[in-house]
């Protein structure tokens, strides 16, 4: 499969994905299952082009709207579970990461709350009452793995819960430490969108894609990100 996020005029697709026009677009399988389809600028099947052009469509961002962007296998669950940690506070009486995974909190847009619906209710969408200080935060996941304190910090003044003592950060982390997450019964259990809850959690180790990717790889995928990234003003440390 060609990687490469250049877009011809063949990757437009409108609002409306009809069989006709999916066709117009570059295929691929994915896992060798999957028809996959150059959208955009990414690979997408095409319930979830659908899906995402509904999103497009018809969603109304509030104020106080949390949405977390990033890309597959970068901490995303993590993340969402230290988000829902200072949000919904530390009291030992409602760790809601026994109950269900982060997900379950904080849904996937195009895989969860439009999987059913193509124009959902989001009136009870979690995370929704929070008000937010600033629009957007950056975070890197090479930066919550080696200083997880301070970044817990900077997240929590983000989401308009900030931190009053050292003790409650400490408490949060450890409730949400990648060790803990894999072990709850939730995780090794259950299930979230026909997918096992253990899938969404691997090694969490920094540079544990040389162990998968090799130098050649790496080297586009580094020039993708370069040339995507360049008027960004992030600095990606390999």
């Amino acid at each position: 499969m060609d990687p490469t996020l250049q877009t011809s005029s063949n990757d437009q697709l409108p609002k409306s994905s009809s069989n006709q026009e999916l066709n117009q677009l570059p295929r691929e399988k994915f896992w060798e299952v999957i028809d996959i389809y150059r959208w955009e600028e990414f690979w997408c099947s095409s319930t979830e082009i659908e899906r995402i052009s509904a999103f497009q469509s018809h969603f109304q961002a509030d104020d106080n709207d949390v949405i977390i962007a990033s890309s597959l296998k970068t901490g995303t669950t993590w993340l969402k579970a230290v988000c829902v940690s200072i949000i919904h506070g530390d009291s030992d009486d409602e760790d809601l990461l026994i109950k269900g995974v982060p997900h379950a909190y904080a849904p996937n847009l195009e895989n969860q709350i439009y999987q059913d619906s193509l124009h959902p209710d989001l009136s009870s969408a979690a995370l929704e009452s929070l008000k937010m200080p600033h629009k957007i935060l950056f975070l890197k996941y090479e930066d919550l793995k080696s200083n997880p304190i301070e970044e817990a910090k900077k997240l929590a003044s983000f989401l308009g819960k900030p931190f009053h003592e050292d003790e409650d950060v400490q408490k949060v982390m450890q409730r949400c430490s990648l060790d803990r997450l894999k072990n709850l019964a939730v995780t090794k259990n259950g299930m979230t969108s026909k997918v096992p809850n253990s899938f969404f959690y691997r090694l969490g180790t920094v540079g544990d894609w040389k162990n998968y990717l090799t130098p050649e790889m790496s080297e586009r995928l580094d020039h993708i990100t370069r040339m995507k990234l360049q008027s960004s003003g992030l600095d990606l440390q390999n």
